[in-house]
């Protein structure tokens, strides 16, 4: 197994990479516990989300990176707060080709077994056979792992929720050549009812209630521009809708108006925003026709920025041209009446976001603010009036690039805010931990990674009180 690199100078100040309030000071003499390694380097570039969860189930977190493939081998850490690596990790996974290349929403988590630890999943396989992988705290398969794609199947990113309503929760991704949606047991078996044939390569899914039944209902969506949604015994709830010459980004399930019940908020590849009611599918009043925010590709994350109890819209936008980037792109941030929020959009002249924007108060002042990773390798911190803070943008890395979004969580135990930021260079690749000094509690972290959450269910369970 091969060993992590440390890069951090082991002297007597220990150097860190340390955020405080609003000034990024990068790698600075902080006087930090001796224990403190970050960055660290890992194998290879990283383009697959990473994550922050307790995946051993001592109560303290741990950091997971995937990376990308060389040599024909990829890379999965499980790293404490120092960015050592728990026993065990890093897991290597080999395949034929390019194909062990961790795909890019990125590992999930969660404990599927009931032992008190979290498990990982990921998908592999960009050029075929499609490969779903479930691993121990340990490092170690579980039985009946990993599965394979039929034929020449692409799995897209995991998704983990109760999908059949049996009160447990089920793996479920999308594959290609058959285009299909796969769900999985624990144990690696089929789910009663899956593979469910489609229209096109299947990118990803959200499972949520939609009906009120209290079962979870799936709704998918392809690169052919179709959207479908499954009750738990696979019915179709509604006819699956067809875009024209269009396709979904990302798509989250949550209530976005105060009508207790779920609409659907999805972003294209074509610069547009769509609002519907989830259980009909007629769009929300205001909304029926699609918010245009330019042409290319938008990625949505949810939050009440003004706190007016209800989620303006976050739109990461890449700006396209006949196909190819622009080269540009902008953050825009939208409240449910279509108007445009005070201070935005913020317009990127000479890169773009290449992931959803993550939201949290990360400096105490019980605001939200917005942090959001771009090509050229910064890293983009506003309040949520659009005003840069203090020292930003910043690069920690230079002009290495940047394709995953930040995830917010308390990396280290000391009960603040910190970020995990993966890079992607040709060599040498890069693990950072920001530190900030706002509180890590549950009202301070609104969208902390790019899918969500670390299951890539982007589903905000609606509250009825």
């Amino acid at each position: 197994m091969a060993s992590l690199e440390r890069l951090s100078a082991r002297d007597a100040g220990c150097m860190r990479c340390l955020i405080i309030a609003t000034v990024l000071l990068s790698i600075v003499n902080t006087g930090a516990p001796a224990w403190s390694d970050w960055p660290v380097e890992v194998w290879a570039g990283v383009r697959a989300n990473p994550l922050i969860a307790d995946i051993n189930g001592d109560g303290k977190n741990e950091v997971v990176i995937a990376t990308m493939e060389k040599q024909g081998e990829a890379r999965i850490y499980v790293l404490d707060k120092s960015g050592s690596p728990l026993s065990g990790w890093p897991k290597s996974i080999r395949d034929e080709g390019r194909n062990a290349m961790v795909n890019n929403d990125g590992p999930v988590a969660a404990d599927l077994n009931n032992d008190g630890k979290q498990e990982i999943c990921f998908a592999t396989g960009w050029t075929g056979p499609g490969k779903l992988h479930l691993l121990d705290s340990s490092g170690n398969y579980l039985p009946g792992w990993p599965v394979s794609a039929p034929d020449k199947g692409i799995f897209q990113a995991p998704v983990i929720a109760d999908i059949d309503g049996d009160g447990k929760q089920e793996i479920m991704a999308g594959g290609t050549n058959p285009n299909a949606f796969y769900a999985y047991e624990c144990d690696g078996t089929a789910v009663e009812g899956w593979p469910r044939t489609v229209l096109g390569a299947g990118i990803s899914a959200v499972a949520g209630d939609i009906d009120g039944d209290g079962k979870n209902e799936v709704i998918a969506w392809t690169s052919g521009g179709r959207l479908y949604v499954w009750q738990s015994g696979g019915k179709a709830l509604w006819p699956v809708k067809v875009f024209s010459g269009e396709s979904i980004v990302n798509c989250i399930l949550a209530d976005v108006n105060g009508d207790k019940k779920p609409e659907i908020v999805t972003g294209t590849d074509k610069g547009r925003i769509y609002i519907w009611d989830a259980l009909t599918l007629s769009p929300l009043p205001g909304w029926e026709k699609p918010q245009e925010v330019g042409e290319g590709a938008v990625r949505i994350s949810l939050a009440d920025m003004d706190r007016d109890g209800k989620p303006e819209i976050v739109a990461g936008f890449t700006a396209m041209k006949e196909g190819k980037y622009a080269g540009s792109g902008a953050v825009h941030v939208i409240k449910i009446t279509g108007a445009a929020l005070p201070g935005w959009p913020k317009e990127l002249q000479t890169t773009w976001p290449d992931a959803s924007i993550v939201i949290a108060d990360v400096d105490g002042d019980n605001k939200p603010e917005l942090l959001c990773s771009t090509r050229d390798g910064s890293i983009h911190l506003w309040n949520s009036n659009g005003e840069y803070l203090e020292g930003y943008p910043q690069a920690l890395y230079g002009k290495n690039g940047l394709l995953t979004a930040p995830v917010l969580g308390d990396a280290d135990g000391d009960g603040m805010v910190d970020a995990v930021v993966a890079y992607c260079a040709g060599y040498n690749n890069k693990v950072f931990l920001i530190k900030f000094t706002g509180a890590y509690e549950a009202k301070a972290i609104l969208w902390p990674r790019d899918t969500y959450n670390n299951t890539n269910n982007r589903y905000i369970v609606i509250t009825k009180k």
